[in-house]
């Protein structure tokens, strides 16, 4: 059996309301407020209006900013998107090591270590 519809929406449906909703609302919402677009990096902590919270960088949400940036870039084709990737990914790679070439926890807006390496595995103090 095929399935056709997700409640009383069809597929089509869902798949419009979700696209309207990712390029419309939530990327504008982003590329204009979590976006470090001087820097490079996401904000990790906005209120609903936009409103920066803390200034700080937390690893874990940059690879996921700059996953979501990159397949942006490569399946959509979106210039704008490659641009915050690749400036992210420059700002990770002069920021984001330790003098021993760990990966830190989180960083200051600028670049600066806020927190070091730490042993724990998928988590952060943050969460």
């Amino acid at each position: 059996m095929t399935r056709t519809h997700i409640g009383t929406r069809t597929l089509y449906e869902v798949r419009d309301h979700y696209r309207q909703y990712l390029f419309e609302e939530y990327l504008p919402f982003w590329n204009r407020y979590g976006v470090d677009h001087e820097h490079g990096g996401f904000f990790c902590t906005l209120g609903n209006d936009g409103t920066r919270l803390e200034d700080g960088k937390y690893m874990w949400f940059q690879g996921r900013g700059l996953w979501v940036y990159s397949y942006l870039a490569r399946h959509f084709g979106n210039e704008e998107a490659l641009g915050i990737a690749r400036k992210t990914a420059e700002f990770l790679l002069a920021h984001g090591r330790d003098e021993d070439g760990w990966w830190v926890e989180s960083l200051e807006a600028d670049g600066r270590v806020a927190a070091g390496p730490t042993t724990r595995v998928g988590s952060c103090a943050a969460c």
